[in-house]
C-alpha cells in the first residue's frame, strides 16, 4: 500500500514536506490537488476514481475544496490499489493511479465525498461490485437528504424529460425502458413511444461486449425501471451512449427490487 499526505484548498495548493515512514510499499507526499487528481512529490498522481465532482465553478466544488483543506491537509492517506484487482497499477489515460483512498480516520474518501454531496458516482468501469454498491447507496442518501449538489441537481425522468437539458452535460436519468431495438449493430433502449423525439440510450456493438462479459441480457431490460448516467447529447431527442454496465442500474423488476448489476 502507499500512504499520502494530502493538501488541498481553493484551486491548487502546493506543499513541501518529508515522506512519512511507510508501513509497507512506498510513501508519497501530496503536493496538490487539481479537480479530481491528487498530485504527489514523486510525480505520481492518484484519481478520485469513481467520483465525478461538482463543476469547479459551483459553490459545491468550493465546499469540497474546503473539506480537503480542513480534514485532509497534511494527513496520511492510504491508497489501496489491491481493492481494484482488475485495475491494479494500471493508470488511466491521464496517467493517474486508480485506487480506493482511505483517510487516517479509516474513512473511504470516495464514499465520503459522494455522501456529503460533493459529487456523484460516475459509473466508472471495472469497479468492484461491493464498492460500487456502497457508492450508489451513499449517493442515494445524499439525494434523499438534499446534500450538496442534490440541492439543485435533479434526476431526469427519462419517460417524460421536462427539464431543460444541456448538450454535453452529465445527466442521471431514470425511467422504464419501453422498447429495445437493434440496428446496424447498435442496441437502442427507448424510453418513449417516439424514438425520433423521446429519450434514448444506446449501446454500440463494441460496448455490448462489456455488458455480455458481466452476464447482461439486454433484451430482458424491456419494461424494467432503470437509472442511467453519463454525458447527454441530442440525436432525435435526448440521447446517451452507454459504454459500460456500471452506467446502468436496474432499480426494479416485476415482483420486487433487483440489485443493480
Amino acid at each position: 500500500m502507499r500512504h499520502l499526505v494530502l493538501a488541498a484548498g481553493l484551486g491548487l495548493i502546493w506543499l513541501t514536506g518529508h515522506a512519512i515512514p511507510a508501513e509497507s510499499d512506498e510513501t508519497y507526499v501530496v503536493t496538490g490537488i487539481s479537480q479530481s487528481r491528487i498530485l504527489t512529490d514523486q510525480e505520481i498522481s492518484v484519481s478520485l476514481y469513481g467520483v465525478r465532482l461538482a463543476d469547479p465553478k459551483s459553490e459545491f466544488y468550493q465546499a469540497c475544496q474546503t473539506y480537503f483543506r480542513d480534514f485532509l491537509f497534511g494527513r496520511p492517506i492510504t491508497v489501496e490499489e489491491t481493492s481494484f484487482p482488475d485495475n491494479r497499477s494500471i493508470p488511466n489515460r491521464y496517467g493517474d493511479l486508480q485506487a480506493k483512498i482511505v483517510t487516517d480516520k479509516g474513512k473511504w474518501l470516495q464514499e465520503e465525498l459522494i455522501a456529503a454531496g460533493f459529487g456523484w458516482w460516475d459509473g466508472a468501469t471495472n469497479y468492484p461490485t461491493d464498492l460500487r454498491m456502497r457508492l450508489i447507496a451513499a449517493e442515494e442518501r445524499a439525494e434523499n437528504q438534499k446534500r450538496g449538489v442534490w440541492k439543485t441537481f435533479a434526476v431526469v425522468d427519462a419517460n417524460d424529460p421536462k427539464q431543460h437539458l444541456a448538450d454535453g452535460a452529465f445527466v442521471i436519468a431514470e425511467g422504464i425502458i419501453r422498447d429495445i431495438h437493434s440496428a446496424s449493430g447498435i442496441t437502442f433502449l427507448n424510453f418513449g413511444d417516439n424514438w425520433r423525439s423521446d429519450f434514448t440510450a444506446a449501446i454500440s456493438k463494441e460496448s455490448r461486449k462489456n455488458f455480455e462479459r458481466q452476464g447482461w441480457k439486454l433484451a430482458s431490460l424491456k419494461n424494467k425501471l432503470v437509472r442511467i448516467r453519463g454525458l447527454l447529447r441530442f440525436y432525435n431527442g435526448p440521447f446517451m451512449d452507454l459504454g459500460f454496465p456500471e452506467q446502468l442500474d436496474v432499480k426494479e423488476v416485476k415482483g420486487g427490487l433487483h440489485k443493480a448489476g
